[in-house]
């Protein structure tokens, strides 16, 4: 019975080994693939964003130059010089007495 015991201990230590090893080769090779793959998707999803990247600054910059535009046009040289051409924040009054002054741009003269 004794050796029974101690052959089947051998044995089981054997299934533990080989069992670990495998465990062992299957995550280094998993860990492989997993490089491998993102090796390979690298280059396309660093693409992808770049193009993203340049084409929100493109849009960015399209947005800056209307704007520029815009405030161009309006500079306020409609009407004469002197005058207001635009209020910016409406003023307020109450019973005679200033609560805000109004902010408005005038006419360069």
């Amino acid at each position: 019975m004794k050796e029974y015991k101690e052959k089947r201990y051998e044995r089981d230590r054997r299934h533990q080994k080989t069992a670990a090893t495998l465990k062992t080769v299957l995550m280094v090779l998993l860990i492989a693939g997993a490089c491998a793959a993102g090796w390979f998707l690298y280059d396309p999803i660093s693409a992808w964003l770049t193009e993203k990247a340049e084409e929100r600054q493109q849009r960015q910059e399209q947005q800056r130059q209307e704007e520029q535009r815009q405030q161009e046009q309006n500079n306020g040289e409609d009407g004469e010089p002197g005058t207001v051409c635009e209020v910016l924040l409406k003023g307020y009054q109450m019973e005679g007495t200033v609560l805000r002054h109004a902010m408005v741009k005038v006419v360069p003269e």
